[in-house]
């Protein structure tokens, strides 16, 4: 898997590009996906054991990540906004919240939503990380 080699290394992918994944439109075009890898990421959750833990540690590590291998990434809570309050905000029942499930417009508006929910409670979000993936740097 080369984790001795490269580290944890943290992933992403940008959903206009289709690839990996996901590889058709969603109604999230501007989307991206964040892989932080976690302990003995060579197995399925239900087959990680203490020996595999304590050999594949991951990418987690406390403080500032210094970019070693075992030390890519960290996170801390930053609060929530639970369904009641979005239903609740977008003055919607839960039905017609979820209504137009596939459309782009219907997604972005609920995306706004849980993030006007969210800034309410505690201020404005920090902007995503950038995510630089590029299939042809990949492929290289």
């Amino acid at each position: 898997f080369g984790w001795d080699t490269y580290g944890y290394s943290v992933g992403c992918n940008n959903f206009e590009d289709k690839y990996p994944y996901p590889d058709i439109d969603t109604q999230y075009p501007d989307g991206i996906w964040y892989s932080l890898p976690g302990t003995c990421p060579s197995k399925a959750y239900v087959d990680k054991n203490a020996s595999c833990i304590a050999e594949e540690t991951g990418g987690q590590c406390g403080g500032v990540p210094t970019g070693t291998g075992n030390c890519t990434w960290n996170y801390e809570e930053a609060g929530e906004a639970t369904l009641v309050e979005l239903y609740e905000a977008a003055n919607l029942t839960e039905r017609e919240f979820w209504a137009g499930g596939g459309s782009v417009v219907a997604s972005r508006d609920r995306v706004e939503v849980a993030r006007d929910v969210f800034e309410t409670k505690y201020g404005a979000d920090l902007p995503a990380p950038a995510c630089d993936f590029t299939l042809e740097k990949f492929l290289r």
